[in-house]
Order: structure tokens, then sequence, then C-alpha cells
């Protein structure tokens, strides 16, 4: 298993994304669709978990077995779980629907299993792709 720690996150999201892209742990896995996850995920922690102006952190964690891809998104920021956001009307057209949302629906349609928990003043997502 593989950890990244990441301080200052603010603005960073391109970089947090490619050092994880890097691991040896994702090699070898459908790119774009991993890709396309572990951007969601560190987005909404960068623009959403702390708030404006105050420095925040995150750790990603990686681990491959026989079944695929474990990436383990844990941070101190707001308490917020993304799988009881209600998944968006997809039969409306993009100017119908509501902004937010779709990538959180995504991931959850890409990845194998989706878990979070709050523990310990921390969200922690746990994807299996």
């Amino acid at each position: 298993m593989t950890k990244l720690s990441f301080v200052n996150i603010e603005d960073r999201t391109d970089d947090i994304v490619d050092d994880v892209m890097r691991l040896p742990e994702v090699q070898g896995e459908d790119a774009f669709k991993l890709r396309l996850i572990v951007e969601e995920v560190v987005s909404n922690i960068v623009f959403h978990a702390y708030p404006k102006g105050e420095d925040g952190g995150m750790t990603i964690c990686a681990e491959r077995d026989d079944e695929g891809v474990t990436l383990v998104f844990t941070d101190c920021g707001i308490s917020f779980n993304p799988l009881e956001k209600p998944d968006p009307d997809i039969s409306l057209s993009a100017e119908e629907r509501p902004i937010g949302g779709l990538g959180i629906f995504l991931l959850k349609q890409m990845a194998r299993e989706v878990e979070y928990v709050r523990s310990e003043n921390s969200n922690i997502l746990t994807v299996k792709v």
C-alpha cells in the first residue's frame, strides 16, 4: 500500500491527481475511468472540504489486490457524505438539470464499491475500482 499526503491543497487538484496516477498500484487499470474517479474525489475535497482560504490537507492510500485497486481518500474538512446526495435526474437536459452531483453519480456507476465513514473528525471515502 502506498500513502500520499498533501498539505496546502488549495488550487492543487491537477498536481494531486497526477501524483496518484503515477502510483504503481494504479498502473494497468483503465486510466480514463480511474483518472475521472480520482479527479472527482480530489476536486470535491479541494473545493468543498475546507473554508475558502483555510489550508487543508488530505491523504490518499492506494492498494492493489486480485480484484483491482482500492483508493482511500481522507481529509479533516467539513463533514460530508457524498453518498447521501441524491442522484441527478439524467433524463433532463444539461440546461434543465441543477448544477452538481453528476460527478458523484458517475463515480458510483464506475466503481465496484464506494463507502464513506466519518471517524475522529475525518471524512474517509473508500473507492474500489
